[in-house]
């Protein structure tokens, strides 16, 4: 047997495992090929594998394979909206942390972006989090399209720098 690694999950456990040969390997790449989630190039490559059944049966069911690509393109699509959003963001009217519209809010409630830091501060808090959240990739679509927050004049309301 060429590969010892349960090939779909890559966990060790001894749960109903067994080996497979060409023929389930061929419907593997098929469903890879359907996920585009290029698997299968790993697969065309092995003659027999472990697996674990409910992982074949799982990744092999045309149900959970049309749900993972409609979950993939609706990421896909809400990540070019929010990239859209970010290219015609308005840094000096909307607070580039929220995306909140200014409008009659006190001055003394708003803040200017001072020095270059605030925006490598941002990312780097952002990077050390475990998980990212839409709020944070609103934040970080805006700055991906721009090195410098104090060029631009962006302004920000005080509390939200601080959440």
């Amino acid at each position: 047997m060429e590969e010892s690694v349960y090939i779909i999950c890559n966990k060790s456990d001894d749960k109903q495992v067994y080996e497979i040969k060409k023929t389930a390997l061929n419907r593997l790449v098929a469903s890879s090929k359907k996920r585009i989630d290029n698997r299968y190039k790993k697969f065309e490559t092995l003659t027999s594998a472990l697996i674990h059944r409910t992982c074949q049966s799982h990744y092999n069911d045309e149900t959970a394979i049309a749900t993972f690509c409609s979950s993939r393109r609706k990421k896909s699509q809400e990540g070019k909206q929010i990239n859209k959003d970010a290219l015609i963001f308005n840094f000096q009217s909307h607070c580039f942390l929220c995306g909140g519209f200014f409008g009659n809010i006190s001055k003394d409630k708003i803040s200017s972006v001072q020095n270059n830091d605030t925006r490598e501060n941002i990312l780097q808090h952002i990077k050390k989090q475990n998980t990212i959240n839409d709020f944070d990739k609103n934040i970080l679509a805006r700055l991906r399209n721009v090195p410098d927050l104090v060029a631009i004049e962006a302004h920000y309301h005080t509390v939200c720098y601080f959440v």
